[in-house]
C-alpha cells in the first residue's frame, strides 16, 4: 500500500510540474518537456552571455581602473543582476500564474480519484516548489559563478567564498520575494472573493504584475545617477533592498548614507511564510470553491460600448463581412483570458523598450527631451504601435474558436477583400488610433502646434507602412484557423528580429528629429515623400498580389520534407 501511495504521489507531482508548462500560452499540449528544456536553455543563454559580458568587463574593459572605479562598477553589475533575476522570474511568475492555485478543471477530475486532499496538497506545493527551485537555478547558475571570480582578486578565496555567498543569499531571496508575492495575492484573493469575481480580479491582477516586473526594471535607476541626482526614494525599491544586502554581507562598497538590508530578508521570509501559510490553509477551500463556483453571467456592454460600435458599424463597417469578422476577432482578443495576456506581454515589451530609452531622464531631468523632438522621443507612440501591431499579428494566428472555422468557410469566397480589410481596420483601430491620440497633447504643449501635427503625420505614414508589412499575405480570419507551432523557428530568427527593430527605430527617430527641428519644412517634406513613396510601393505590391489565384488559409498544413515531382 506505501508503494501505491508513492507511485500516486510521483504521478500527481508530475501532473502538476508538467502545469506549468502545458498551457496555451507557453507551449502545444503534450510538449511539455520540450517546452522545459527550452525555456532553460534560453535562460542559461541568457545567463552565458550575462557572464562573458561580465569576464570581458573586468577582465579588459576595468583592467587600467582605479579602486574606487571598479567599486562604483562592481554595485552597478550588482543590481543589474539583481533586477534581471527579479524581472524574469516575474515574467516566468506570469505565464505560470494559472498552475499556481488549483483550477477548475482539477476540481474536477482530482475529486473523481481515491486520493486524500493531503496528497493532492503536498504534491501541488512540492510541484511549486519544485518550479520555483528549477527555474531559480537557470536564471541564476551562470552569473553566480562569474561574478565573483570577477569581482575578487586572484588567490583571494576567503573574499571569493564570501562574495558567493552574499550572492546566493541576496539572489534567491528576491527571486522568492517576486515569486512568492504573487502566490500571496492570489491566496488572498480567493480568501475575498468568490470563485467567478476571483478569475476576473486574477486575470487583471495578473496583467497589472507583468507591467510592474518591466517597469520596475526600467524605472529603478542606477546607483551612480543616484547619488548624482540625490533620489534618496530608491533605496525604498525592492531592488535595493536586496542589493544593499548583498554589498553587506560581501564588505562591499555601500555608496548612500542610508542602509536598507535589514528590510530584505525580513520581507522575503514573511512573503514565503504568509503565502505558504495562506496556501495551506485555502488549499481544501480552494478546491470547493473551483466546484462550487457559478460563472459571472454577462452584463452586457456598457452605454459607451455600443455608441461606440453603432459609429463604427456606420461609418467604417458598413460591409457586413468586415463587420462579422472585426466584432468576432475584437472580442475574441478581449474576451479571451490567454490572448490577452499575451497582448499585455506585448505591450509591456514595448513600454519596456521605451522606458529602456528615457531610464536616464530620472538623472538628467525632463526638460532637455520634452523642450525639443528628439530620437528618444520620437519613437515613442511608434514603438509602442509596432510591437502592438506585430503583437496582434501573431495572435491572430494562434485558434481560439475553431468552431467559427466552418462559418467563414462557407460564407467566404476564394479571394474576398472583405475580411483583409477588417483585419487591417482592427490592427488600426487598436493598435494606431490610441498611440496616435494619446501623446498629441503632450507634444502640442511641450513642442507647439507645428511640430505636434508634423510628428502625428509622420507617425500615421510610419504606421502604415509597417501595417503593410505586418499583413502581408496574411489570408487568414483572426482566431479561427488551426495552428502548426514551430514554423517561425523564433529560436533562431529572435535575435535578429531584435537587432532590426532596434536599427529601424534609431533610424527613424533620427530622421524625424531632424526634419522636426529644423527651422523649414524642406526637411519634414522630403522625408514625408520619401515614407509616401515607400507606402505606394508596398500598396501597389499588395493589390498586384490580390489579382493573383489565392485562397484562405483554414487549416495549416505541415510543410513536407520530400516534394514530390508528380510526373505521373
Amino acid at each position: 500500500m506505501t508503494r501505491l501511495h508513492q507511485i500516486r504521489s510521483q504521478r500527481l507531482l508530475r501532473h502538476f510540474f508538467h502545469s506549468f508548462f502545458d498551457n496555451e500560452i507557453i507551449a502545444p499540449a503534450g510538449e511539455a518537456h520540450q517546452t522545459f528544456v527550452s525555456a532553460a536553455a534560453l535562460l542559461g543563454g541568457l545567463g552565458f552571455t550575462l557572464s562573458l559580458i561580465f569576464a570581458l568587463r573586468y577582465g579588459i574593459g576595468l583592467t587600467g581602473a582605479s579602486a574606487a572605479y571598479r567599486q562604483w562598477a562592481a554595485v552597478s553589475d550588482n543590481l543589474i543582476v539583481v533586477l534581471l533575476t527579479m524581472a524574469l522570474m516575474g515574467l516566468l511568475t506570469v505565464l505560470a500564474w494559472d498552475s499556481l492555485l488549483p483550477t477548475r478543471r482539477d476540481a474536477h477530475i482530482l475529486s473523481a480519484f481515491p486520493l486524500r486532499p493531503s496528497a493532492i496538497f503536498r504534491a501541488r506545493l512540492f510541484a511549486t516548489l519544485l518550479f520555483f527551485a528549477l527555474t531559480l537555478t537557470a536564471l541564476a547558475i551562470l552569473p553566480l559563478l562569474a561574478l565573483p571570480i570577477c569581482q575578487t582578486p586572484a588567490g583571494d578565496w576567503t573574499q571569493l567564498a564570501r562574495r558567493f555567498a552574499a550572492q546566493l543569499t541576496a539572489v534567491c531571496a528576491s527571486a522568492a520575494f517576486v515569486f512568492f508575492s504573487a502566490l500571496l495575492l492570489q491566496a488572498l484573493l480567493l480568501a475575498l472573493l468568490p470563485y467567478a469575481r476571483f478569475l476576473q480580479f486574477s486575470s487583471l491582477l495578473q496583467i497589472l504584475y507583468l507591467l510592474s516586473s518591466f517597469a520596475l526594471f526600467f524605472l529603478t535607476p542606477n546607483p551612480a545617477d543616484a547619488v548624482r541626482a540625490r533620489l534618496h526614494w530608491a533605496l525604498y525599491l525592492p531592488p535595493y533592498w536586496f542589493l544593499d544586502l548583498w554589498q553587506s554581507l560581501a564588505g562591499g562598497f555601500w555608496p548612500f548614507p542610508r542602509h536598507t538590508a535589514a528590510l530584505a530578508l525580513p520581507a522575503a521570509a514573511s512573503v514565503v511564510t504568509l503565502s505558504l501559510a495562506l496556501f495551506a490553509a485555502l488549499y481544501s477551500r480552494a478546491l470547493r470553491k473551483a466546484v462550487e463556483g457559478l460563472p459571472l453571467s454577462p452584463s452586457g456592454p456598457s452605454f459607451f460600448t455600443r455608441a461606440l460600435a453603432a459609429a463604427l458599424d456606420n461609418t467604417c463597417l458598413r460591409d457586413a463581412r468586415q463587420r462579422a469578422v472585426f466584432w468576432f476577432a475584437a472580442r475574441t482578443l478581449f474576451r479571451h483570458r490567454d490572448h490577452r495576456l499575451l497582448l499585455a506581454l506585448y505591450f509591456s515589451l514595448g513600454l519596456a523598450w521605451v522606458l529602456a530609452g528615457v531610464s536616464s531622464a530620472f538623472s538628467t531631468g525632463f526638460s532637455r527631451l520634452t523642450l525639443a523632438p528628439d530620437p528618444v522621443t520620437c519613437t515613442i507612440p511608434l514603438s509602442i504601435a509596432a510591437i502592438l501591431l506585430i503583437g496582434m499579428r501573431a495572435l491572430f494566428s494562434l485558434p481560439v474558436e475553431l468552431r467559427a472555422n466552418w462559418l467563414f468557410r462557407t460564407t467566404a469566397p476564394l479571394s474576398d477583400p472583405a475580411i483583409p480589410r477588417a483585419v487591417r481596420k482592427l490592427l488600426i483601430a487598436i493598435g494606431v488610433v490610441p498611440m496616435a491620440l494619446a501623446p498629441f497633447p503632450l507634444c502640442f504643449a511641450a513642442w507647439g502646434p507645428r511640430a505636434a501635427l508634423a510628428h502625428s503625420l509622420l507617425f500615421l505614414l510610419e504606421c502604415a507602412i509597417l501595417l503593410e508589412f505586418v499583413t502581408w499575405r496574411f489570408t487568414k480570419v483572426p482566431f479561427t484557423c488551426s495552428w502548426l507551432p514551430g514554423q517561425a523557428n523564433l529560436k533562431v530568427k529572435l535575435g535578429v528580429y531584435f537587432i532590426e527593430f532596434g536599427a529601424a527605430m534609431s533610424f527613424l527617430g533620427s530622421l524625424e528629429s531632424f526634419a522636426l527641428t529644423r527651422p523649414t519644412l524642406s526637411a519634414f517634406v522630403k522625408l514625408s515623400l520619401f515614407l509616401f513613396a515607400i507606402l505606394a510601393w508596398r500598396v501597389w505590391r499588395r493589390r498586384a498580389a490580390a489579382r493573383e489565384p489565392w485562397a484562405f488559409t483554414f487549416e495549416e498544413q505541415p510543410t513536407l520534407a520530400v516534394n514530390s515531382l508528380r510526373l505521373s
